[in-house]
């Protein structure tokens, strides 16, 4: 148990605890996540759904939906900068 190893007590502060707990949790259930972070999402999910221009794709991989977004935002730069 997480509260009787010592996890809890050895963490240096606030955001070491929940990450703590963060990981514990993904150890034994399943949730949705929401972040903008790729490396969170790397970390903690095995799939993803991005909301895109009021769209949603569902990827089978974070590493899919990441190549995707960053397509996604290279054509809008390439679009903003011919104006």
């Amino acid at each position: 148990d997480l509260l009787t190893d010592g996890g809890l007590r050895a963490a240096a502060n606030t955001r070491d605890v929940l990450h703590t707990l963060f990981q514990e949790r993904c150890r034994t259930s399943g949730m949705i996540v929401s972040t903008r972070n790729p490396k969170v999402a790397q970390d903690f999910c095995d799939m993803a759904l991005v909301i895109d221009n009021a769209e949603l794709q569902l990827f089978d991989s974070v590493e899919k939906a990441l190549a995707s977004t960053q397509r996604s935002r290279a054509v809008a730069r390439r679009a903003a900068q011919r104006g």
